[in-house]
């Protein structure tokens, strides 16, 4: 797995939570969606509570700006 298998299941995951029919026409991308959640480690992530909890959850980031010349 790489970190671009993890970006492309959140977002297919999160259209499938708005939209759940939106992938009736892609099976190639259905397929894919479904082998990602059938790893072990992942199904077993996804059956957590605390996965439950942060499903769709995102913090802002607010970038620190950072001035060389503080000491």
């Amino acid at each position: 797995l790489t970190y671009v298998d993890f970006v492309v299941y959140e977002a297919l995951y999160q259209h499938k939570v708005f939209e759940p029919e939106c992938l009736t026409d892609f099976p190639i991308l259905q397929d894919l969606l479904d082998r990602f959640e059938a790893l072990p480690a992942i199904n077993i992530y996804i059956g957590l509570t605390e996965c439950a909890h942060r499903a769709l959850k995102r913090q802002r980031v607010t970038p620190k700006l950072i001035n060389p010349k503080e000491d």
